[in-house]
Protein backbone atom coordinates (compact mmCIF):
# COMPACT_ATOMS: atom_id res chain seq x y z
CA UNK A 1 0.00 0.00 0.00
CA UNK A 2 2.75 2.38 1.19
CA UNK A 3 5.14 3.17 -1.81
CA UNK A 4 7.67 5.00 -1.28
CA UNK A 5 9.15 6.14 2.40
CA UNK A 6 12.19 8.42 3.66
CA UNK A 7 13.03 9.47 7.28
CA UNK A 8 15.22 12.00 8.52
CA UNK A 9 17.69 11.14 11.59
CA UNK A 10 15.33 13.38 13.79
CA UNK A 11 13.18 10.64 13.10
CA UNK A 12 10.87 12.65 10.94
CA UNK A 13 9.01 10.43 8.48
CA UNK A 14 7.27 10.90 5.23
CA UNK A 15 5.51 8.54 2.74
CA UNK A 16 3.81 8.36 -0.83
CA UNK A 17 0.82 5.71 -0.16
CA UNK A 18 -0.41 5.54 -3.91
CA UNK A 19 -3.45 5.53 -5.42
CA UNK A 20 -5.55 3.77 -2.51
CA UNK A 21 -8.66 4.67 -4.33
CA UNK A 22 -9.84 6.02 -0.38
CA UNK A 23 -12.16 8.27 -1.35
CA UNK A 24 -14.02 8.50 2.27
CA UNK A 25 -13.35 7.47 5.83
CA UNK A 26 -11.05 6.42 8.04
CA UNK A 27 -7.23 4.82 7.40
CA UNK A 28 -5.15 3.23 10.00
CA UNK A 29 -1.61 2.85 10.01
CA UNK A 30 1.04 0.82 11.91
CA UNK A 31 4.44 1.95 12.45
CA UNK A 32 7.23 0.29 14.03
CA UNK A 33 10.94 1.70 13.85
CA UNK A 34 14.78 0.02 14.13
CA UNK A 35 18.05 1.78 14.20
CA UNK A 36 21.36 0.16 14.38
CA UNK A 37 21.58 -2.64 16.61
CA UNK A 38 18.16 -1.20 18.69
CA UNK A 39 15.29 -3.56 18.93
CA UNK A 40 12.41 -3.16 16.55
CA UNK A 41 9.74 -0.05 18.78
CA UNK A 42 6.30 -1.38 19.73
CA UNK A 43 4.08 -0.89 16.80
CA UNK A 44 2.20 2.44 16.92
CA UNK A 45 -1.30 2.93 15.03
CA UNK A 46 -3.03 6.53 14.43
CA UNK A 47 -5.66 6.79 11.56
CA UNK A 48 -6.02 9.34 8.88
CA UNK A 49 -9.55 10.64 7.93
CA UNK A 50 -10.02 11.31 4.43
CA UNK A 51 -12.92 13.56 3.85
CA UNK A 52 -13.40 15.55 0.66
CA UNK A 53 -17.67 15.63 0.70
CA UNK A 54 -19.01 19.19 2.26
CA UNK A 55 -21.65 19.07 4.76
CA UNK A 56 -25.61 18.90 3.95
CA UNK A 57 -28.67 18.44 5.53
CA UNK A 58 -29.83 15.14 5.87
CA UNK A 59 -32.87 14.52 8.02
CA UNK A 60 -35.23 16.46 10.22
CA UNK A 61 -37.69 15.43 12.69
CA UNK A 62 -40.64 17.22 14.02
CA UNK A 63 -43.87 16.40 16.44
CA UNK A 64 -47.03 17.65 15.94
CA UNK A 65 -48.30 20.94 17.62
CA UNK A 66 -51.76 22.57 18.02
CA UNK A 67 -52.21 26.10 17.30
CA UNK A 68 -51.82 28.04 20.46
CA UNK A 69 -49.96 25.83 22.36
CA UNK A 70 -46.03 26.27 22.91
CA UNK A 71 -44.12 27.37 20.54
CA UNK A 72 -43.39 24.31 17.91
CA UNK A 73 -39.62 23.36 16.98
CA UNK A 74 -38.14 21.27 14.06
CA UNK A 75 -34.61 19.80 14.67
CA UNK A 76 -32.36 19.78 11.46
CA UNK A 77 -29.81 16.99 11.13
CA UNK A 78 -26.48 17.58 8.92
CA UNK A 79 -24.48 14.59 8.12
CA UNK A 80 -21.42 15.53 10.07
CA UNK A 81 -20.82 18.03 12.67
CA UNK A 82 -20.30 21.35 11.13
CA UNK A 83 -18.44 24.57 12.07
CA UNK A 84 -19.67 28.01 11.50
CA UNK A 85 -17.73 31.19 10.96
CA UNK A 86 -20.27 33.64 11.49
CA UNK A 87 -23.01 32.59 14.05
CA UNK A 88 -24.84 35.74 13.94
CA UNK A 89 -25.53 35.20 10.53
CA UNK A 90 -26.25 31.43 10.50
CA UNK A 91 -28.57 31.58 12.76
CA UNK A 92 -30.80 34.73 11.18
CA UNK A 93 -34.40 33.19 10.84
CA UNK A 94 -34.95 34.75 8.13
CA UNK A 95 -32.08 32.24 5.86
CA UNK A 96 -34.42 29.37 6.89
CA UNK A 97 -38.16 28.25 5.82
CA UNK A 98 -40.46 26.34 6.35
CA UNK A 99 -43.18 24.49 4.26
CA UNK A 100 -45.89 22.00 4.48
CA UNK A 101 -47.68 19.47 2.09
CA UNK A 102 -50.58 20.15 2.24
CA UNK A 103 -50.28 23.56 2.66
CA UNK A 104 -52.99 23.93 5.47
CA UNK A 105 -51.75 21.12 7.55
CA UNK A 106 -48.94 23.49 9.14
CA UNK A 107 -47.67 26.84 9.82
CA UNK A 108 -44.49 27.80 10.78
CA UNK A 109 -42.56 30.90 11.03
CA UNK A 110 -38.61 30.33 12.48
CA UNK A 111 -37.98 32.90 14.99
CA UNK A 112 -35.30 31.18 16.88
CA UNK A 113 -32.15 29.06 15.24
CA UNK A 114 -30.11 27.32 17.53
CA UNK A 115 -26.81 25.35 16.96
CA UNK A 116 -26.08 22.07 18.78
CA UNK A 117 -23.42 22.01 20.97
CA UNK A 118 -22.23 19.14 18.67
CA UNK A 119 -22.61 21.20 15.76
CA UNK A 120 -24.46 18.06 14.29
CA UNK A 121 -28.06 19.30 14.15
CA UNK A 122 -30.20 22.93 14.57
CA UNK A 123 -33.39 23.49 16.37
CA UNK A 124 -35.27 25.86 14.33
CA UNK A 125 -38.22 27.32 16.86
CA UNK A 126 -41.75 28.65 15.47
CA UNK A 127 -44.51 31.33 17.23
CA UNK A 128 -46.23 29.83 20.06
CA UNK A 129 -49.80 31.19 19.68
CA UNK A 130 -50.02 31.15 16.03
CA UNK A 131 -48.15 28.45 14.48
CA UNK A 132 -48.77 24.55 14.18
CA UNK A 133 -48.09 21.44 12.57
CA UNK A 134 -50.69 18.94 12.04
CA UNK A 135 -49.31 14.98 12.08
CA UNK A 136 -48.58 13.03 9.21
CA UNK A 137 -48.33 16.43 6.87
CA UNK A 138 -45.26 16.53 4.87
CA UNK A 139 -42.44 18.98 6.02
CA UNK A 140 -39.91 20.78 4.10
CA UNK A 141 -36.74 22.53 5.41
CA UNK A 142 -34.98 24.87 3.11
CA UNK A 143 -31.61 26.84 4.26
CA UNK A 144 -30.42 29.89 2.28
CA UNK A 145 -27.07 29.31 2.59
CA UNK A 146 -24.36 32.41 1.74
CA UNK A 147 -20.95 31.92 1.72
CA UNK A 148 -21.01 34.56 4.58
CA UNK A 149 -21.55 32.33 7.02
CA UNK A 150 -18.12 30.30 6.63
CA UNK A 151 -19.81 26.96 7.22
CA UNK A 152 -17.58 23.88 6.81
CA UNK A 153 -16.55 20.62 8.48
CA UNK A 154 -13.85 19.50 10.29
CA UNK A 155 -11.77 19.16 7.01
CA UNK A 156 -12.64 22.75 6.15
CA UNK A 157 -14.90 21.45 3.20
CA UNK A 158 -17.95 24.27 2.99
CA UNK A 159 -21.06 23.36 3.22
CA UNK A 160 -22.83 21.83 0.15
CA UNK A 161 -24.90 24.28 -1.31
CA UNK A 162 -26.70 22.35 -3.77
CA UNK A 163 -27.77 19.96 -0.60
CA UNK A 164 -29.65 23.06 1.32
CA UNK A 165 -33.18 21.29 2.21
CA UNK A 166 -34.72 18.47 4.04
CA UNK A 167 -37.61 16.75 3.99
CA UNK A 168 -39.57 14.86 6.56
CA UNK A 169 -43.12 13.73 8.27
CA UNK A 170 -44.88 15.50 11.52
CA UNK A 171 -44.92 12.63 14.23
CA UNK A 172 -47.02 12.26 16.91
Amino acid sequence: MIQTVSAAPSGEFQWNWGDTGTTEGTVTFSFTATQGSLAESTKTNFDIVVDGQGPYLQSLSARADTILGVAPTIQVNFNEAINVGNLTLFTTPGFWAVSFLPAANGSFIVTNVALSADGESVTLTGRPLFDYMLQGTQVTVLFGWVALMQVEDDAENLFNATLNFTTGIVIP
